[in-house]
């Protein structure tokens, strides 16, 4: 299910139990939460990872602040909820901040929700709505050397790790060197034989 906004990417998408949808300010407190239940697992990688991250304030300010960048097409950031009950799994976006005619797509999991190809499935949804923007030729995925769980969402997701670069850590686990995974539209699925195992 794919519901547009304005010539972009869909505001909202329904693909394997999951609801991808455009974020808003009243998302603020859910988020907030699951930024709390997720600190451990997210410092080592998310320079912005801290105590202030988990306050619903904090978020309710971001997100105001954030509210014009869908339409002006710079970032369009979707919050990954359960069909059902609609709890927050984690973030997903695309930022137009790696040329003009590619997307970076960037995300977390909430801690729990790992080993079960939820952040895979969430990528791999924003990936084909990205790549079906007219403008939009290539999307990227970038990680640190040793953030393995995000090199294997790239893998499964279909992605080609096409460079690795030095790159100042910003967070605390990383390594120095960044992971530029490519995903263009003229590429085929490839074979993946990790499809068949879950996330890690």
């Amino acid at each position: 299910m794919l519901r547009r906004h304005r010539g972009g990417p869909p505001d909202s998408i329904a693909v394997d139990g999951l609801v991808l949808r455009r974020h808003r300010v009243t998302d603020a407190e859910a988020i907030a939460q699951a930024v709390a239940d997720s600190l451990p697992d997210l410092r080592p990688w998310m320079p912005w990872a801290d105590e202030g991250s988990a306050l619903a304030e904090f978020q309710r300010r971001r997100l105001q602040q954030e509210k014009p960048y869908w339409d002006k097409g710079s970032v369009y950031t979707y919050v990954i909820t359960r069909e059902g009950d609609g709890r927050l799994l984690g973030i997903v976006g695309l930022h137009r901040r790696v040329g003009a005619s590619a997307l970076e797509v960037g995300y977390w999991l909430r801690t729990g929700e790992t080993g079960r190809g939820v952040m895979t499935a969430a990528v791999k949804a924003v990936t084909s709505a990205a790549l079906a923007l007219p403008d939009i030729q290539s999307v990227e995925l970038h990680c640190d050397a040793a953030n393995q769980r995000s090199a294997a969402v790239a893998r499964r997701a279909g992605f080609v790790l096409t460079t690795v670069r030095p790159k100042e850590p910003e967070a605390p686990g990383e390594t120095g060197r960044e992971m530029i995974w490519v995903k263009d539209r003229s590429a085929s699925e490839p074979e993946d034989p990790y499809l068949d195992r879950p996330d890690p």
